[in-house]
């Protein structure tokens, strides 16, 4: 079994090959982070590998993803909702302007009616006066003269 110094010795030899291919190097871009998690391996005696984080990140974003998905549904199911909301605001919108031609119409025909109303209690009025003159006049007639 090796020890903590000679990982770490390898390490920097690595180091020094993966440097020595240049920046642009395939192999270098290929362990781009894998230093840093085999240093952190060895300082902490952990086990982890790139392999494992790309596997952890792959199942976070596949977790994120389907999140995605289920607001997106959600947010289209809400759209939905909003507009059968807003299909019945208009529909009672319409509703209450129908209504209100009614009431102004019903009001305008009420005070029509009082108007001819008071003109019909007016012409009673009248008649009942006449009543009273005829009878009194019958009255006279009928009493003598």
């Amino acid at each position: 079994m090796t020890t903590k110094e000679q990982e770490r010795k390898a390490l920097e030899k690595i180091k020094e090959i993966i440097a020595g291919l240049g920046e642009r190097s395939y192999v270098g871009m290929a362990f781009e982070g894998c230093c840093e998690i085999a240093e952190d391996n060895i300082g902490n005696d952990f086990g982890r590998s790139a392999m494992d984080e790309a596997k952890r990140f792959k199942a976070q974003l596949d977790k994120a993803t389907k999140q995605r998905d289920e607001l997106r549904a959600q947010v289209q199911r809400l759209e939905g909702r909003v507009k059968e909301q807003e299909s019945t605001i208009s529909e009672h919108v319409e509703l209450a302007s129908r209504l209100n031609g009614i009431i102004k119409k019903a009001t305008e025909d009420n005070a029509s009616l009082e108007g001819r109303f008071e003109q019909a209690e007016a012409q009673i009025a009248v008649k009942d006066a006449e009543i009273i003159k005829l009878k009194a006049k019958l009255y006279d007639a009928l009493l003598g003269d």
